[in-house]
């Protein structure tokens, strides 16, 4: 708007585009006229009897029509081209609109933008732009239109200077461990957006994997796969190599041993497990399955752990298991079970056999010890307990005593995993005890089987007898006949057949004897003689050759012995558990030294 600087009134408005309006006034300072941007001109009457009220205005305009502001009917469009491409480029508009009469027709002037700010371009005034070259980065663009009524922006359209996608960085192989989660990521360039699709690849076909649309892709493969993934974007599409993952077993179960050393201490050892992953074993877990607690997990050398913790709880069955966790993090199967018992065996025999001394003999406070220990398994498998006390046992070693061991043993055992263990079937007098060697044996069997101490060079063990506390010991045991009799074998005997000092011994798995020369016997599972085809001398003639049978009673005393036929029959002394007939003689521990049935 412009003013008089004399007067102080308006004298002309004026509008975007460069139109102008004209005012003029009457002496009395009342407007006179308005003369338009359209040479119209508007003539102001007041009335004279108050001269500031209008009273007409009257317009030398000859057209009347609508004035109308341009708008677009047709809007400039974005486009995509290729990096580095020389086609030109059109954008087109169309604008309408009214410009009333007299005033000349819409005119253009195109405007661009790369990111800085809205830049006139020079002499583009048409309805349409054609760049050529092409922009080389992306770049906006808009036209504005104006008439004599008005003027109008159109929409903004972007020429995209695209870049196609290209794979920067991708893993071509891996190793990982069945079982084990692994990212296989991609980097690309290109540009935005970009998209991603993954597949497998099957006899080199690509099969989509639904929802794998990211960059990094999780995956648990359990078997040898390969992996591609496909990136787009507006101005193309490029596909990756082959991505291998191959699987590998986890580690190998270790093999364990618990046991309770010398010192008291629970000693844990197991074996180096191996893998295939090519991770290699990073560290052991030894779970104590007794609380759930990880009592141990890292790598070790020798692969041995000392449990300070449960060595300190008395009366305690402490049950073990390890695993093998590899470089990939991944653990291994654990493997079976085994146990330790913090129970401590007074006057051991245990001791001076694994040192080579003569030790102590097996007493009745042994028999008690072991079924504490048993017992204290029997807690840690959550079975009730099969004693109610642990005193020292009085009598001899017989069947019941050593099979009530194994089968509450067994039971705690099948309970925890650790499957039931199988005994060898020790050899037992006809009174039903167990020899002297053999009850030894079966001994520490049942001690080794739980894990408490180990033995070794049980040689020596024949010095020791197999009656409880109060019974005297043996005595002048003759070392050649101790020797052999360690390993259940029999020696030649002074007086017999002849084949017996001459024949050649051979003895089953059991170590039963079961051949001597051309003569053969048999047993039960228990180690008791069933049947023997001998030779004996017979009325001073030759050893002619003999078929014996025997039959024993619910204890394992021999109760019957047929010769060809010929059947004897005999008794059991319930005092004493001893044979009343065949002239059978006892040493003074209770073994059976002599027996003469009628007719041999």
């Amino acid at each position: 708007m412009t003013n008089s600087r004399e007067t102080g009134v308006l004298t002309s408005v004026g509008w975007t585009g460069g139109l102008t309006a004209t005012l003029s006034y009457s002496p009395s300072g009342m407007l006179k006229t308005v003369t338009h941007p359209n040479s119209v001109t508007d003539q102001l009457t007041y009335s004279d009897q108050i001269p500031s009220r209008l009273e007409s205005i009257s317009s030398t305009a000859t057209n009347q029509g609508a004035c109308v502001a341009p708008t677009f009917s047709a809007q400039p469009e974005s486009q995509t081209i290729a990096a580095g491409s020389s086609a030109p480029v059109t954008l087109y508009s169309t604008a309408v609109g009214d410009s009333g009469g007299s005033v000349s027709g819409i005119s253009y002037q195109w405007y661009a933008d790369t990111g800085s700010g809205w830049t006139l371009l020079p002499g583009r005034t048409t309805s349409s732009l054609s760049l050529n070259p092409p922009p080389s980065q992306t770049t906006s663009y808009r036209v504005n239109a104006s008439n004599g009524c008005g003027n109008h922006d159109s929409a903004i359209a972007v020429i995209t200077v695209c870049t196609a996608p290209a794979v920067t960085s991708i893993p071509t192989s891996l190793t990982i461990t069945r079982g084990q989660t692994v990212s296989l990521s991609v980097t690309s360039s290109g540009t935005s957006p970009l998209t991603y699709q993954w597949y497998t690849k099957v006899n080199n076909v690509l099969q989509l994997l639904p929802g794998a649309t990211g960059s990094t892709l999780s995956v648990a493969p359990s078997a040898y796969t390969q992996y591609a993934v496909r990136i787009s974007n507006a101005c193309g599409a490029v596909t990756s190599g082959d991505v291998t993952v191959s699987v590998a077993d986890p580690p190998t179960a270790p093999t364990i041993n618990v046991y309770r050393a010398v010192n008291g201490d629970i000693e844990v050892t197991w074996s180096a497990s191996s893998t295939s992953s090519g991770a290699g074993i990073a560290r052991y877990q030894v779970q104590r399955m007794n609380d759930g607690v990880m009592v141990y997990d890292t790598l070790s050398s020798p692969l041995k752990l000392v449990d300070a913790t449960a060595s300190a709880s008395p009366d305690t069955a402490w049950v073990y298991r390890v695993r093998a966790v590899d470089g990939n993090d991944v653990p291994g199967l654990y493997s079976v079970p085994d146990l330790a018992v913090t129970i401590g065996f007074q006057d051991d025999p245990v001791v001076g056999a694994a040192t080579g001394s003569a030790g102590t003999p097996i007493r009745g406070i042994h028999i008690g010890e072991l079924r504490k220990a048993v017992d204290a398994v029997r807690v840690a498998a959550a079975l009730p307990k099969m004693w109610t006390s642990y005193g020292a046992a009085s009598g001899l070693i017989v069947i019941d005593d050593i099979a009530t061991l194994r089968l509450a043993l067994n039971e705690a055992r099948n309970r925890l995993g650790m499957g039931a263990k199988s005994f060898s079937n020790s050899a037992i007098d006809s009174r039903g005890r167990y020899q002297r060697a053999q009850g030894w044996c079966e001994m520490m069997t049942l001690r080794a089987t739980m894990a408490v101490l180990f033995a070794s060079a049980l040689a020596v063990a024949a010095g020791s007898q197999n009656a409880f506390a109060g019974d005297p010991p043996v005595s002048s045991v003759d070392p050649a006949a101790a020797a052999l009799a360690a390993h259940g074998r029999l020696l030649k005997p002074n007086s017999g057949p002849t084949s017996w000092s001459t024949g050649t011994y051979k003895y089953d798995p059991a170590g039963n004897i079961a051949a001597i020369g051309a003569e053969y016997f048999v047993y039960d599972t228990t180690g008791r003689l069933l049947n023997a085809n001998t030779a004996m001398p017979v009325d001073g003639q030759p050893d002619v050759m003999q078929l014996e049978t025997f039959t024993y009673d619910a204890y394992g005393n021999m109760t019957q012995r047929s010769v060809d036929g010929i059947t004897t029959t005999s008794t059991t002394s319930e005092s004493s558990n001893r044979l009343t007939a065949f002239s059978a003689q006892y040493d003074e521990t209770g073994n059976l030294t002599h027996m003469q049935p009628p007719g041999s």
